[in-house]
């Protein structure tokens, strides 16, 4: 995760994904997958694609059924659920989804993330 997260280098995310294949993944690792291959997309610039990974990975949390493991998880899917929300046009989604993860990224000092949620939701509404 460290390498699309902290790297924001989508190619050599995948090829540590292709270079660990699962053949029959667990639900944590399904989830953990989903979160990769969704902020993959966004880092490739494929903000739709991104919300739809992203979107599917959030609805696997809420089916790990509040598993505390996860709750971080959570809102680092919806910062950047926001993210990709912004540049594929859907603003106000976008807006929503930065106030809730806002209180979240501040208690946790990730001011890199949210500054960019914060820019790609000012960029949005500019366009």
């Amino acid at each position: 995760m460290g390498i699309i997260r902290i790297e924001r280098a989508p190619k050599a995310a995948r090829e540590v994904l292709a270079s660990r294949p699962l053949e029959n993944p667990t639900s944590t690792e399904r989830i953990f997958l989903a979160i990769c291959e969704g902020v993959i997309a966004l880092e490739e610039e494929r903000p739709s694609a991104a919300v739809a990974l992203l979107d599917d990975a959030s609805a696997m949390i809420v089916d790990a059924e509040n598993d505390v493991v996860f709750e971080s998880f959570a809102y680092l899917v919806r910062a950047y659920a926001c993210v990709a929300s912004a540049e594929a046009g859907h603003v106000q989604r976008a807006r929503t989804l930065l106030k809730t993860v806002t209180p979240y990224l501040e208690a946790h000092r990730d001011a890199e993330l949210l500054e960019r949620c914060m820019t790609a939701v000012a960029s949005a509404g500019e366009a």
